[in-house]
């Protein structure tokens, strides 16, 4: 048996997302391989978004290139006491 993700606990590799449910907004390429991966190791992928899904995947382009200051990070919580 190998070793899970999460490196916690034994499982085969088939069981390792069993009962997971995932949303994925992706391009189209790399949704198909995501898709195709998880559902080997037990993983579920549904198309829409509902209460189900336990984990959102997102692919957001415009930030991959994108380097982040701490200068333009906000310490101001977002609420008023």
């Amino acid at each position: 048996m190998n070793m899970c993700p999460s490196n916690k606990r034994k499982l085969a590799p088939e069981l390792c997302l069993k009962g997971q449910v995932y949303f994925i907004y992706s391009t189209y390429q790399n949704l198909q391989e995501l898709q195709n991966k998880i559902s080997l190791l037990g993983g579920k992928v549904d198309e829409f978004f509902s209460r189900d899904i336990t984990t959102v995947l997102v692919e957001d382009i415009h930030l991959l290139g994108y380097q982040f200051t701490p200068s333009e990070l906000s310490a101001k919580p977002s609420y008023n006491p």
